[in-house]
């Protein structure tokens, strides 16, 4: 389970577990099983239908999974820059790829021209595209629906009441895990105990860091930093970073989401942070095991880093993110510390829930709908307008 410490406090919730909660959907919905033998699996989305699925690959799979796997994986569908385009087809075998689209409206311009290209790449090499194509979207009149059932490609669908940030841990998270082996069930399992928790406990950590995270940002902490000490959670902070700007960000109000990662950001922010403006509220999150972590020897090969032999790395990380909490709580920093036994499935989907139930707490406490996006949809909006008009 999740702990949490927080400093620099004088906070008490008061807030209430009987809000709107649509994402509490996932709990109890059909987990997918899929196996392909495609050796090339695109995962074509953006925003929400990208960034958790990345967060999950990034913690789970190992960093360099395409250079020592067999069933390499390619993200894409986030950008019309042609660069980056051409440069997924010029990597990958099209008789050997299966393309993932990901889109809970299929309207998403990046997606759709990716989608476009894709079936020409398929047409010009004269390959039959019908099985190596899939969607995951609403199956309630969605734009890929509509896509998927006129031209017979296989679809998954996402609930309906769950949002394209929130939904994670449905298919859009599901399908592409369940092709590299990725525990789905731990995932939900870390999540639903963290539910039962959340409502059976009348002090639960969740509430209490979303009503010091509140309090501070009514005291004028409009930036909120996430900076996990784990590389691997690096994608985590940048789901996050999305969750928290494009629920809360409305009508004159937010808090402006940094992803950070230590202790690279040490190097680069944390000046800023000690001994800036007082404007950040700072959670911080520390893995207490590695499953792959190194002991150095005893010898002294060279006398000047003789002070790093019998040193194993996980300990020395998280001196550094000790230190690190102590230098910014001594500069009178808010500081909240999430800390996990080690990260696998289960804990990471506690992640994940953690954030949601936080999102959908500070929303209700802001008095705004943390569910929808008025400001991206116009946008999406005006794009589609424009880009039909070229």
């Amino acid at each position: 389970m999740i702990n949490l410490k927080v400093y620099n406090s004088n906070s008490s919730s008061t807030l209430s577990k009987n809000g709107d909660f649509p994402f509490r959907s996932i709990l109890s919905q059909e987990i997918p099983t899929l196996a392909t033998s495609s050796k090339n699996i695109i995962i074509v989305g953006i925003g929400g239908s990208d960034l958790g699925t990345r967060a999950i690959f990034d913690a789970i799979l190992h960093p360099y999974n395409n250079e020592i796997k067999n069933k390499k994986f390619y993200f894409a569908g986030d950008t019309t820059d042609p660069d980056q385009v051409n440069s997924i087809f010029e990597s990958i075998n099209l008789s050997e790829s299966l393309f993932i689209f990901v889109s809970k409206s299929g309207k998403t311009i990046e997606q759709n021209i990716f989608l476009k290209v894709t079936v020409d790449r398929f047409s010009v090499e004269n390959v039959d595209y019908h099985d190596r194509i899939i969607f995951i979207t609403d199956s309630n009149g969605s734009q890929f629906s509509e896509i998927a059932e006129n031209n017979g490609f296989h679809l998954f669908p996402i609930p309906e009441e769950v949002g394209g940030r929130f939904s994670v841990l449905t298919n859009v998270g599901f399908v592409p895990s369940a092709i590299f082996g990725i525990d789905n069930y731990k995932l939900i399992e870390g999540a639903s105990d963290l539910d039962k928790y959340f409502l059976n406990s009348d002090d639960d950590f969740i509430s209490q860091y979303t009503q010091f995270k509140f309090d501070e940002y009514q005291k004028g902490k409009n930036i909120s930093v996430m900076m996990p000490y784990k590389y691997s959670l690096k994608s985590f902070a940048k789901w996050y970073q999305q969750l928290w700007a494009e629920s809360l960000g409305k009508n004159g109000k937010g808090q402006t989401p940094i992803a950070m990662l230590g202790p690279v950001d040490q190097h680069s922010q944390l000046q800023l942070m000690n001994d800036g403006p007082d404007d950040k509220f700072i959670t911080i999150i520390k893995v207490l095991e590695s499953n792959k972590n190194i002991l150095t020897s005893d010898a002294r090969q060279i006398e000047e880093l003789g002070y790093l032999s019998s040193r194993d790395l996980n300990s020395v990380l998280n001196v550094e993110a000790d230190v690190t909490i102590e230098t910014l709580v001594k500069a009178g920093r808010p500081v909240a510390v999430l800390e996990i036994p080690n990260l696998d499935e289960y804990h990471l989907g506690q992640l994940f829930y953690f954030f949601m139930l936080s999102t959908a707490l500070f929303g209700q406490a802001m008095g705004i709908d943390p569910y929808n996006q008025p400001g991206v949809e116009e946008n999406k909006t005006s794009i589609d307008s424009s880009v039909r008009n070229l």
